[in-house]
């Protein structure tokens, strides 16, 4: 494997609470009682909220849970691991995980916190040196508020146009579910009451013509 596994105390923990929380679900979906209790809070607002903010938290929690070593570099051909415990956090934020400063910054700091001895075009001086990374694709002259503001405008209209789409998603999943339970709802009716022909023949007509009315209103 190009990694090696590595489970902490820490991580064991957090994979038995899973098992047990994974028991918990099979346990409800077997005790109709238990299962119309967590139906109750499905139908609640403020729960389903919750779930979906403690859902980023689980997730989270989870990825920065599985540790691994990768394999380390090494002229000869044996197979070695680096001495670094990595998790699959790390990984996914190696980006900024690597770009790191000489000494600490202020939040939304272009410059170091301490002076440095720099070259200039007017000599040798003593000054706040540029940051690396933080503010790199900013000019000297231009405004980190101006840039933070139209980052926030910027993240503000893609989580909009995001919640629109999920919205509409689960719009149309929820008409598509009632349209199927109602036609389920009726076929089950018509086969319940029919006790001839002339009925049956009545029943085929009628569902017909509802799913005729139907295909017009989608298509309109």
């Amino acid at each position: 494997m190009p990694f090696q596994l590595v489970i902490l105390l820490t991580d064991a923990f957090i994979f038995l609470l899973l098992i047990m929380a994974g028991f918990l679900v099979w346990h409800v979906r077997r005790h109709e009682h238990l299962l119309e209790a967590w139906r109750q809070v499905g139908k609640r607002k403020v729960a389903m909220s919750a779930a979906v903010v403690l859902l980023f938290y689980v997730v989270i929690g989870v990825l920065d849970s599985m540790h691994f070593r990768a394999l380390a570099e090494n002229a000869d051909n044996k197979v070695q691991f680096d001495t670094k415990v990595l998790s699959v956090l790390d990984l996914a934020l190696t980006q900024l995980r690597e770009q790191k400063e000489k000494t600490y910054s202020a939040p939304f700091a272009t410059h170091l916190y301490s002076k440095e001895t720099i070259e200039t075009l007017n000599g040798t001086q003593r000054d706040y040196p540029r940051l690396v990374y933080g503010g790199a694709h900013l000019e000297e002259d231009e405004s980190v508020a101006a840039d933070v503001l139209v980052t926030l405008i910027k993240s503000a209209a893609l989580g909009v146009a995001l919640t629109v789409l999920l919205y509409l998603l689960v719009y149309r999943l929820s008409a598509a579910r009632a349209l199927v339970s109602e036609r389920q709802e009726f076929s089950s009716s018509c086969l319940a009451n029919i006790n001839g022909a002339d009925e049956f023949v009545g029943c085929l007509a009628l569902a017909i013509s509802e799913l005729s009315c139907s295909g017009y209103g989608q298509s309109g």
